[in-house]
């Protein structure tokens, strides 16, 4: 009987070992395959970009520019007659000589008036003429409101300071006979095309500029008038102010030499015969 029982107690002992092992095999192989099924499918994981900082914008290098000064502040340069007429045009008009390739052509203007009263700035560049930033109501006058919305209303508390860009559109009022001519009361002039000759060559034209009154009074100074320029290639351009008193020929010749100043004759003669 006892022997029963003690082979009774094998039998649930061996059986007990291998539900044991069954169980742990059982857990090995369900991990196995679990860790298998990772490796093969591993999760999406979304990349997190690097944090860059925005980099400041490029500024394009400033162009250098020379220049040639027309009128300073040692001229005194006053208004007190009519420019215009045949015995002043000559004494307050300015000579600039000009040869060979351009990039940049600019007038800086700088005046100031006596008092606030509405003025206008007449300009004269070669051949062409005409009120900076002005309309005409009439062939006798402006219309003041509009040329003041252009900004070519100046006074004393407003003085001149402008910037002629000669490679630029610029407005201009048209002149009495332009008006009754063709009723048109501006008009957009590229002053570069009225240098003549036409760079590059040699050429000397006459720049005048002159503020006057509602009232048709020419009055105010002229504080400094600057050409300032730069070449489409180091050296390819020259410019100097002539002075009033020197013929243009005498200019060409002491500052660009002698074939500028045989160019320039030629040409000459070829617009006044």
């Amino acid at each position: 009987m006892n022997q029963d029982k003690s082979f009774l107690r094998e039998v649930a002992s061996t059986a007990l070992a291998i539900i044991a092992v069954v169980i742990v095999l059982y857990f090995l192989n369900t991990y196995t395959a679990i860790f298998k099924s990772e490796e093969s499918n591993p999760p999406e994981i979304t990349p997190i970009p690097p944090v860059i900082n925005e980099l400041p914008g490029a500024t394009p290098p400033e162009q250098k520019t020379s220049f040639v000064d027309l009128i300073t502040t040692k001229d005194n340069y006053k208004i007190t007659d009519n420019p215009y007429s045949s015995e002043n045009y000559n004494k307050m008009s300015r000579q600039l000589a000009l040869i060979g390739t351009f990039e940049i052509a600019k007038l800086r203007i700088k005046g100031n008036l006596y008092d606030n009263k509405e003025h206008f700035l007449s300009i004269n560049i070669g051949a062409e003429s005409g009120i900076y930033n002005a309309a005409r109501k009439s062939s006798e006058g402006l219309d003041v409101s509009l040329t003041k919305e252009n900004g070519g209303v100046f006074n004393k508390d407003n003085p001149i300071d402008i910037e002629v860009d000669f490679f630029g559109q610029q407005t201009l009022s048209t002149t009495k006979n332009e008006f009754l001519s063709t009723r048109k009361t501006t008009k957009l002039v590229k002053f570069w095309d009225f240098i003549q000759p036409q760079p590059p060559a040699p050429s000397v034209n006459k720049i005048l500029v002159a503020p006057f009154n509602k009232d048709g009074i020419f009055t105010g100074t002229i504080e400094s008038m600057r050409f300032e320029y730069s070449c489409k290639e180091e050296g390819s351009c020259k410019t100097v102010a002539c002075p009033n008193d020197v013929l243009a020929t005498k200019c060409l010749l002491d500052n660009f030499g002698a074939n500028a100043k045989t160019d320039w004759e030629k040409w000459y003669k070829s617009v006044t015969n």
